[in-house]
């Protein structure tokens, strides 16, 4: 089956997709998939706040760096902040906590 998407549309449909990180017709298989499977149809489906993932998309792109140095500096930011948060619930809910991350 061919489906036919106008092109603003097709435009929103990529844009969505890229925003989860998935492609576009695998979002659109998704989409429909929630849409046909539930009782109340197409009014269901959750409608993207595009104010928030414009934010995050300028977010992203003003801290995008192909600098080698400042990419490992932001992986092991991240890998504190993640420590961080781990040591927080085990902290608050006691040494059998669920752990978050290994």
């Amino acid at each position: 089956m061919t489906i036919k998407l106008p092109p603003e549309l097709e435009t929103k449909l990529k844009a969505a997709a890229s925003a989860r990180g998935v492609d576009a017709n695998e979002y659109a298989v998704k989409l429909m998939d929630q849409v046909l499977s539930s009782d109340g149809g197409i009014d269901d489906v959750p409608v993207p706040d595009e104010a928030t993932l414009a934010l995050l998309d300028r977010w992203d792109r003003r801290d995008a760096s192909d600098d080698p140095a400042a990419v490992q500096r932001a992986i092991r930011e991240a890998e504190e902040f993640m420590q961080n948060l781990d040591r927080n619930r085990r902290e608050m809910e006691g040494p059998n906590a669920r752990r978050l991350w290994p």
